[in-house]
Order: structure tokens, then C-alpha cells, then sequence
């Protein structure tokens, strides 16, 4: 099980502890928690196309990127790319959770930009 503790922690939340600078401390309160005598393993995302600050990075068993709003899927690299170098990350599995942009019928789309830099892929359907 995987859970996420708020999505897109940098877009709409009032409470402090919802938002960038302290969501990394409901990550650890989440980590502390037992469930059939297992440890939950937990993280957060941002908006499309945010690369996760370094106390997320840090706390996160793994990150949580999403794609929405990234049309060039070039830059779905480069986000990759650029979480990876974030102070702390220590080798955590980078998963796309959200991206709705698909152009499945191109060679290069964020599908193939995302599994190509050794990150996992999930499809947004707005509906």
C-alpha cells in the first residue's frame, strides 16, 4: 500500500502543514504508523511539472511527480533529472502519478520520456 498525504501540496492548501515547508512532517508522522505490523510507506506530490523541495525528498519513500501541464515531454526528463539531484534523495522510486498528457501515436510522448528515465507512469483521465 502506498499512501499520499495530500496531492499537489503546493497549490491550494491554507493549513501550513499542508503546504511545501512542512508537509514532510505529516509524511513522518504517516512513517511512525504500523499497519499489520508494517511500516506505511507514504510521500506527497506537486503541481505538474514541480520538482519535490529537499525536506520532501528527505522524508518521502518515494517521490511522487506529476505531469499535468507539461507538454514537452523533454522537460518530463529534465524533472526526473532534476529531482534526482535534489539534496537527500537517496535512490527512492520516482512514480508519475497523474499526467493527462498522452499522444500515445507520437514516438516521444511523457509515457516514453518518464519509463526512459527510469520512472513510472500514470495516466490522468479528466472526466
Amino acid at each position: 500500500m502506498l499512501i499520499e498525504v495530500n496531492n499537489e501540496c503546493n497549490v491550494r492548501y491554507d493549513h501550513e502543514i499542508l503546504q511545501p515547508d512542512r508537509v514532510h512532517e505529516l509524511i513522518d508522522l504517516v512513517k511512525n504508523r504500523r499497519w499489520n505490523g508494517r511500516r506505511l510507506l507514504v510521500s506527497t506530490s506537486y503541481g505538474g511539472g514541480t520538482v519535490p523541495k529537499e525536506n520532501v525528498v528527505q522524508s518521502a519513500d518515494f517521490i511522487l511527480l506529476h505531469g499535468n501541464g507539461v507538454k514537452d515531454p523533454k522537460n518530463i526528463t529534465a524533472q526526473v533529472e532534476a529531482t534526482r539531484k535534489v539534496k537527500g534523495y537517496a535512490n527512492q522510486p520516482i512514480v508519475y502519478n497523474e499526467d493527462d498528457h498522452f499522444e500515445f501515436d507520437q514516438e516521444l510522448n511523457n509515457f516514453t520520456a518518464a519509463t526512459a528515465a527510469y520512472a513510472s507512469w500514470g495516466f490522468l483521465i479528466i472526466g
